[in-house]
């Protein structure tokens, strides 16, 4: 309410003529000083209620306030890995459509892989057992070509009537296109399983 009169040109007119020439100047000068302390809070109080970038000029300055936005997206569920063998329903098992599991989740063919294995102390390893996502290998990762499935990629790869889980943490440069490299914990059962072919699917979404 006093800001309102005080921007009326008439009361500036009444002043003026009260007060004189100078008490008017002194005022005026007062008021610009009152509305660069409150503007910017006045912006910033905005900002942070909006959660907007907000980007303002008083008196020649540019002022920007920081982003606050609430996500209200749920987190996304965390990554399992495990390789337990899954049965598959007998009734789907000659489809490239399977239904696995007690909820019957279906799985779409990809294709036919072919499917090696690697420990911590193979090639590419050290033995720290990283992988190239930053992840420490583990039971239920392999490698694959990033083009044919990216990062993080859920896949199942058919062994007889069951299916086993396997997400995408690693690469290798000797695994290139319908490969998997799939991690195991010791040379010995990377030597034993050896290298295979299998149909290698995807859920369906």
């Amino acid at each position: 309410m006093v800001i309102k009169m005080i921007m009326q040109k008439s009361f500036w007119t009444d002043y003026f003529k009260r007060y004189g020439i100078v008490a008017a100047v002194v005022s005026v000068i007062s008021v610009g000083m009152l509305f660069a302390a409150v503007l910017p809070a006045s912006v910033a109080a905005s900002a942070v209620e909006n959660g907007n970038v907000q980007t303002k000029t008083v008196g020649g300055v540019e002022i920007t306030r920081q982003t606050f936005q609430s996500m209200d997206k749920p987190a996304a569920p965390p990554i399992t890995y495990d390789a337990t063998p899954v049965a598959i329903d007998s009734a789907s098992a000659d489809q490239k459509n399977l239904t696995i599991g007690p909820d019957g989740d279906e799985l779409q063919l990809v294709g036919t892989f072919k499917i090696t294995h690697y420990c911590p102390y193979g090639e590419g390893m050290n033995g720290l057992g990283i992988t190239a996502t930053g992840k420490h290998a583990q039971v239920g990762m392999c490698a694959s070509d990033w083009k044919v499935f990216p990062p993080h990629t859920v896949l199942y790869i058919k062994q007889g009537n069951t299916v086993v889980k396997q997400v995408v943490e690693d690469s290798g440069g000797a695994v290139n296109g319908n490969h998997l490299d799939v991690f195991v914990p010791t040379y010995e059962e990377a030597m034993q399983l050896g290298t295979y072919s299998a149909d290698v699917y995807l859920p369906v979404s």
